[in-house]
């Protein structure tokens, strides 16, 4: 898509001296970890009563979501 510069992979691979390879792999297994630690979390959020618990769960599936929305729409803006 002419977006190298902006890739995770190439970024990853300059940083952390590694081939392709080795960057997709450190990626996934960094994924994996995080995505543990939100889900984990989210299991220990407080209650604070009905009608803020409700805001508060609004909330974290926007963040868990926020990941996704941002990859689809960085692959339908028309780029310049």
């Amino acid at each position: 898509m002419g977006n190298d510069n902006n890739n995770l992979i190439p970024a990853l691979m300059l940083k952390l001296g590694l081939d392709i390879s080795g960057a997709m792999a450190w990626a996934a297994c960094y994924h994996v970890e995080v995505q543990k630690k939100f889900l984990n979390g989210r299991t220990k959020v407080p209650s604070w009563g009905p009608s803020t618990d409700m805001l508060a769960k609004e909330y974290i599936d926007g963040i868990a979501t926020w990941p996704r929305a941002t990859y689809c729409w960085s692959l339908e803006i028309q780029r310049s």
